[in-house]
């Protein structure tokens, strides 16, 4: 049983264990325990009413869709898991705008920068721009370019134009 937390009941102060529901019951079973118990059911079935070809070949069958069932999920999730990765590695080179932590004010503000990196790491997706890393839920938008704020107004970038080209 995989403990994956704790929890305080209010009524009797005692901590309870939360559980991953797949570690407990029938969710823990593998298909090699399954064999398992069909073996030892065989083993020790009565000699003088065995099990009925019809029983043993539905409890056949049952493994063989357990283990197809247990299959298509560790190949839809590989799949997911692929196409995140296809996803985040197509942001390369592009802008990306997210919310951050501005660590000097403690106020959440606009961050936009060019993704130079793709990285899956411990079954979750990131993305690089530069020394930072955001997890690529975080990402908010995604543009071809970075929108620059114009800081002079039509008069000077004519003036700056004229006087860089005499």
């Amino acid at each position: 049983m995989a403990v994956i937390g704790s929890a305080t009941n209010a009524t009797t102060k005692g901590t309870i264990d939360i559980v991953d529901q797949r570690s407990v019951g029938f969710g823990s079973l593998t298909a090699e325990d399954f064999l398992k118990m069909l073996v030892v059911q065989l083993q020790n079935q009565d000699p003088t009413e065995p099990t009925s070809n019809e029983a043993l070949l539905a409890q056949l069958s049952d493994m063989r869709t357990l283990q197809s069932s247990i299959d298509m999920e560790d190949l839809l999730t590989s799949n997911a898991q692929t196409t995140l990765a296809a996803n985040a590695a197509s942001l390369i080179g592009k802008a990306i705008v997210t919310t951050i932590l501005d660590p000097n004010t403690g106020d959440n503000v606009r961050f936009e920068g060019i993704v130079d990196r793709a990285i899956l790491r411990d079954g979750k997706l990131y993305i690089g721009v530069g020394d930072k890393e955001f997890a690529f839920e975080d990402i908010e938008e995604v543009k071809d370019k970075i929108t620059v704020p114009e800081t002079l107004d039509e008069e000077t970038a004519t003036d700056e134009t004229q006087t860089t080209t005499t």
